[in-house]
């Protein structure tokens, strides 16, 4: 049987009406159930807490059989036979309570530290969302000037275009004019030309300067960004590696890894004034 006790049937009158008769059983399952340490930190020992509440709980209900055989059969004392039987239940029901209390304060730490990780996941999330918005604003400020810059390129390529078509209509015109001159109007006619000639070669020299800029200044963007991301995985990692010395600095001077993480949580969510972790 897995009762960790027998009440013989010749003893369940007297168990049932003599408090300090039933009162030693109850001891007696209360020593069977607690006389080992069990060690709820272990799958072996939360086992063995469960089976002992259980064996426990059978015990119980093997009480309250007898004591409700009991009363049906002796009508006469069923009150003194419900008072011995609440006081049973509620005894082995905090016995219950007793043994299982080690696997409760355990798995409330389990709960414990899996929300100080949270805590700290999220955390990290906020500073990533963050830093992903700065990137992508100066992206868009990027974006703008880039397209400001193609505009002046396009802007400069029509007025070198303009100019030399007006450079060409004119001196088509002292070209037309110079035939009612005389020779000096020949000479006045290629000294235009040239200026002309002089004027594109500086237009296009600009436009190529134009577009050497816009290529450095891309170049130069992209060295930026690149850095942006660098400097991002930096301040990830040094917030990962900064919470963790402040865990292992509370671990070396006594604490567990459930108050060492409660500390780190707490600070980081401003709740100890004068405290502020510095990445």
């Amino acid at each position: 049987m897995n009762e960790l006790i027998i009440i013989e049937k010749q003893d369940v009158m007297a168990v049932f009406t003599q408090r300090d008769l039933i009162t030693p059983l109850l001891a007696k399952i209360e020593h069977a159930a607690t006389k080992e340490t069990l060690n709820a930190t272990t799958d072996q020992g939360r086992k063995a807490i469960a089976s002992m509440v259980y064996r426990v709980a059978q015990s119980k209900t093997y009480i309250e059989s007898h004591g409700k055989d009991l009363a049906a059969e002796l009508k006469e004392l069923p009150k003194l036979v419900d008072s011995n039987r609440k006081y049973a239940r509620d005894f082995l029901d905090a016995l219950k309570e007793r043994i299982r209390k080690p696997l409760d304060e355990w798995e409330a730490e389990q709960a414990a530290i899996l929300l100080a990780e949270k805590v700290l996941l999220d955390h990290a999330e906020a500073v990533l969302c963050n830093t992903e918005w700065e990137l992508a604003k100066k992206s868009e400020n990027d974006r703008i000037a880039k397209e400001r810059a193609d505009y002046e390129a396009k802007v400069l390529a029509e007025a070198q275009a303009k100019a030399k078509i007006e450079a060409d209509e004119k001196a088509r015109s002292e070209i037309i004019n110079a035939e009612a001159r005389a020779l000096s109007a020949e000479i006045e006619i290629k000294r235009v030309q040239a200026q002309a000639q002089h004027d594109i070669e500086q237009a296009g020299k600009r436009a190529t300067q134009e577009a050497q800029s816009a290529q450095e200044y891309e170049a130069r963007n992209k060295r930026e960004q690149e850095q942006v991301k660098a400097k991002v995985k930096l301040q990830l990692d040094n917030v990962t590696l900064v919470r963790q010395s402040i865990i292992d600095d509370l671990r070396a001077i006594g604490l567990n890894e459930k108050q060492a993480n409660y500390i780190l949580k707490a600070v980081i969510e401003n709740k100890i004034r004068a405290i502020k972790i510095e990445y």
